[in-house]
């Protein structure tokens, strides 16, 4: 990434992170000591009672510290800080001075807003006697008072971390590490996590980030670079009609013209630029299959994905089903009726008693709500279509710590006459260090790892048998309990009332993982009903099995559901360990600085105003909002050059070559991870119509449809926000719903049974500001 280049000279702005904010700190410094010597401040401090010396003081220090950071920031902008070791002394003579005037700052500030705040309450006491007697006080200047207050507020909160961040940048690279390592040992070490836990996460961190990359970049850097790599995928803030098509790029225009074709038969309108990129998958090997109505397996996959997907959902409890049932469907913005409703139901429903013998038995839900939630959605689901209730066996929402299972229950579904296994997923913070403990461990259920197989790391991504280590602890965990309970065995056990009827296990995100690791043990477990048991997965990790793993669960019946760009599916150690040499690569290949990438963000963000239809009916927006773009276009050098985004590259990619001129650091920084993929069969649902609400801001799909892919299809991150709203479990569901409906699965009219009254309010027409027209016009952006 170059330098910045201003009057006629280079400033490495690009080779550290100080430049920026020692800038910022001087103009913020220059603007307190204006406010110090105003007339209106000291008045002010003579009517609050404080010492004129403190202006003199504050003032005084805000010279000091504005021309350390000038320091600083020259410093830092010729690139002295981070590369020429040279420097080092002269900063220790400019760090000491600049926090201990931070820190008589910050002492002046919070004596004189303690000070400022009790004068207040007693003037308002005072003013509450005189009213009392009809007489009432009188500020002649209020406004000067509360943005006096306002100031030293915005003091307080930014004077302290200011300066720990600046001093923070200046810690020597060498040591990044080390204090990282021990700042997240004693957060971790605090939340009551063991020592071997607490080694094993940091590893898996070191991993990820790679212990050389602080050597290569700075935060900002990876910021800027994240954002690069978003442009080439068609999203963020550099969308892709800033972008130019290079001439060197690849020959994939077959593979481009098949996409376009899919998008086009399966959409009207066609689908803009950015949710193509998006939604659209290529295939590694093989380009993917639509479900189609006259193949029995696909309706039948259809059939159970829609079936269990309540399950998947009903097992968060209370919290998740006020969600799901207070937002428009295909999005996650709160519906203003339906939250009204919900919550006085939720009213009647705690004043109300149970009647005796519902509950059966549940483990740690102290005062009901989760189980309530759970039997609510599952009358719910089977009043809608007609079925009869199932019954639960047995759950629990205990919380054991890390490394054991999260809530789960055994209920009887008595219309498919199957016992389900529902394994909730992410929800707390015991889950998520089980999602990041992700080293890969042995793992051969079935006995099928020959004898040269290795029984430990490393591991040969394409024959060895591994997975997620801490997805099989809360596996096994779970299968004790179940054994425990006996809620298993003597159901179907002969004569019970579950014999002879399959076992499905279901859960959503880390939920799916579980049901996968769960049904594969049940499976080598030898028991009487283990050739009966399959998983029914929603949205499973992505970095969970081995590729023979992965393969095997395809023969054996599983299915798995993933929608769209779905982060969690796509997500391992391997993928984001990809993400950041690409990341690197786009670094080295970019021919802008910070700022001129900045300014194209500008230009984007003013285009975009120009053409929504809330400013829009705005005279300035409509006037100056191309201007501005083309202004903002220019300061940032053009548009930027980019490669073809629609070919088929290789599922990963080695390591940057921004790396081949750095010091050769230890070999274990440069070490890959393992290849975990999600269960397999998967099929892949995208939208094929979108609407826009909010003004144009807001992306919700309409219309969706269904395909086979392979997992392996599933290893390229899409940074997007988008990516991240579509793991909630109510956008899931009404995509599978609506994916069920366009090939005939379901009846069309149960999608209706999901919509709540608000979906017709006043309100939700006016948010939405355009439809398939706008798509249109996306496209023709392109």
């Amino acid at each position: 990434m170059p330098p910045l280049q201003l009057g006629g000279r280079s400033f490495l702005i690009s080779w550290d992170d100080l430049t920026f904010p020692a800038a910022g700190a001087v103009a913020m410094h220059l603007v307190w000591i204006f406010v110090d010597t105003s007339r209106e401040v000291e008045y002010i401090i003579e009517r609050r009672g404080l010492h004129e010396g403190l202006l003199v003081a504050d003032a005084t220090l805000c010279t000091v510290v504005s021309l350390i950071d000038v320091a600083i920031a020259v410093l830092a902008a010729q690139g002295s800080i981070m590369e020429k070791r040279r420097q080092e002394r002269l900063l220790k003579f400019l760090v000491p001075p600049r926090m201990l005037c931070s820190i008589l700052l910050f002492s002046i500030y919070t004596y004189a807003a303690f000070w400022i705040w009790e004068q207040r309450l007693a003037e308002f006491r005072m003013v509450r006697e005189r009213d009392l007697l009809g007489w009432g006080a009188v500020d002649h200047r209020p406004w000067v008072t509360v943005l006096f207050e306002v100031i030293m507020l915005l003091r307080l909160f930014v004077v302290i971390p200011g300066a720990c961040f600046m001093c923070a940048v200046l810690i020597p690279r060498e040591k990044h590490a080390t204090i990282a390592k021990g700042n997240i040992q004693r957060v971790l070490t605090f939340m009551g996590v063991g020592n071997e836990v607490v080694a094993e996460l940091i590893g898996v961190l070191m991993t990820v980030f790679g212990q050389g990359t602080s050597d290569l970049v700075v935060p900002s850097d990876l910021l800027f670079g994240l954002a690069l790599v978003s442009s080439r995928q068609y999203q963020g803030s550099l969308h892709c009609d800033e972008l130019l098509d290079d001439e060197d790029h690849w020959d994939t225009t077959d593979i481009e013209d098949d996409m376009n074709k899919r998008a086009r038969t399966t959409s009207t309108p066609r689908m803009p630029p950015s949710a193509v990129r998006a939604s659209m998958i290529a295939g590694v090997n093989q380009p993917p299959v639509l479900l189609s109505a006259e193949r029995e397996k696909d309706v039948t996959a259809l059939q159970e994905i829609t079936h269990y997907v309540t399950y998947a959902i009903a097992i968060y409890g209370a919290g998740m089903e006020f969600f799901t049932s207070t937002t428009y469907r295909h999005s996650s913005i709160p519906s203003p009726s339906a939250l009204r409703r919900r919550v006085c139901d939720a009213l009647r429903c705690c004043s109300r008693r149970r009647r005796g013998g519902e509950l059966g038995v549940v483990l740690g839900d102290c005062c009901g709500c989760n189980q309530d939630a759970f039997r609510r959605l599952l009358r719910e689901h089977a009043d809608r279509h007609g079925e009869k209730e199932s019954e639960l066996l047995w759950g629990t929402w205990e919380n054991r710590g890390p490394l054991s299972a999260p809530p789960f229950a055994a209920v009887l579904d008595h219309a498919r006459c199957t016992l389900v296994v529902a394994i909730r997923g992410t929800m707390d913070i015991k889950d998520c260090i089980a999602d990041l403990r992700a080293l890969p461990a042995f793992f051969d259920p079935l006995g099928m790892a020959g004898d040269d197989a290795s029984r430990e790391g490393p591991f040969d991504d394409e024959t060895d048998f591994f997975a997620h280590s801490t997805v099989i602890a809360c596996a096994k965990d779970c299968l004790e309990r179940l054994d425990e309970a006996g809620a298993l065995e003597e159901a179907l056990a002969p004569g019970g009332r579950a014999h002879g009827w399959s076992v499905v296990i279901t859960g959503h995100s880390l939920g799916a993982g579980l049901a996968t690791v769960l049904a594969l043990m049940l499976r080598g477990a030898g028991r009487d009903f283990s050739d009966r048991v399959r998983a029914v997965c929603f949205e499973p990790p992505g970095g969970l099995l081995s590729k023979q793993l992965s393969d095997l669960t395809g023969k054996l019946g599983f299915v798995s559901a993933v929608c769209a760009n779905d982060w969690i599916s796509r997500l391992s150690i391997r993928g984001v360990q990809d993400l950041r040499e690409r990341i690197l690569d786009e670094l080295e290949a970019c021919d802008r600085s910070k700022w001129q990438l900045t300014m194209l963000m500008f230009s984007r963000l003013a285009r975009k105003s120009a053409v929504m239809p809330l400013p829009r009916y705005l005279c300035c927006c409509a006037c100056l909002g191309k201007p501005l773009a083309n202004m903002f276009l220019r300061w940032g050098g053009g548009p930027l050059r980019r490669r073809s985004v629609f070919g088929r590259p290789p599922a990963r990619q080695g390591l940057s070559v921004l790396r081949k001129d750095a010091p050769p650091p230890p070999s274990a920084s440069f070490a890959l991870f393992n290849e975990l993929w999600p269960p397999s069969r998967v099929i892949y649902f995208r939208p094929t119509a979108l609407e826009w609400w909010c003004s144009g801001s807001y992306q919700l799909g309409r219309e969706w449809v269904a395909e086979w892919i392979d997992p392996q299809d599933l290893h390229e991150i899409i940074v997007s926000t988008r990516s991240v709203e579509l793991h909630f479990p109510n956008i899931l569901r009404d995509a599978y719903f609506s994916a069920a409906a366009q090939l005939g699965v379901i009846e069309t009219d149960e999608l209706s049974k999901f919509a709540d009254s608000s979906d017709d309010d006043e309100t939700c027409s006016d948010e939405i500001s355009s439809d398939a027209t706008s798509s249109r016009s996306l496209c023709a952006g392109r």
